[in-house]
């Protein structure tokens, strides 16, 4: 699968590989130069191989913290925990990044791991008030990194980092 950055990102040179079924830049050509810009600059990281689940609902930060091995209740508005949903043995299910905002929570886990998680999550709601969405379709996943990220992002649109949302940006 290409990615609807894919025309630009080979414009630029970038030199692709597969990662669960989708087309992304390995690299441009220069990864010493790729590596200074990231410790100088910024540099701007496509993650289309990523999925994404939300989890919404009145009951969504209890129910989720029953299921998988992050402390979710633990979770503030802006925070993030990578976790685990295990099977009945203890075998891992699927691994994902967990971010929660004040009114849901977002999971990032690879495609190949998404339709697993997703099943698993929805069979498991029974009388508690979440609702589950694949938004995977809707949310474009990029990662600005480097010395200078900050300060760009902040020069984009505005946002200042702060204790209680350090990493996280949820445009609506």
């Amino acid at each position: 699968m290409e990615t609807n950055l894919y025309e630009r990102q080979n414009q630029l040179g970038a030199r692709f590989i597969e990662r669960d079924g989708v087309s992304m830049p390995g690299d441009y050509g220069d990864v010493r130069g790729e590596y200074d810009a990231l410790q100088n600059d910024a540099g701007l990281i496509d993650l289309a191989h990523l999925g994404v689940l939300r989890v919404d609902g009145r009951d969504h930060a209890t129910w989720l913290h029953k299921l998988v091995t992050a402390n979710i209740q633990g979770l503030t508005d802006g925070s993030g925990a990578y976790s685990l949903l295990l099977n009945a043995k203890g075998h891992v299910v699927a691994d994902f990044i967990v971010l929660a905002q004040s009114d849901a929570l977002w999971l990032y886990t690879t495609q190949s791991a998404k339709q697993k998680l997703y099943a698993k999550l929805r069979r498991a709601i029974f009388r508690e008030k979440v609702i589950l969405f694949d938004v995977s379709d809707s949310f474009r996943v990029l990662s600005l990194q480097g010395a200078r990220a900050e300060a760009i992002l902040s020069q984009m649109i505005n946002w200042v980092a702060s204790p209680q949302n350090p990493f996280f940006l949820s445009m609506r």
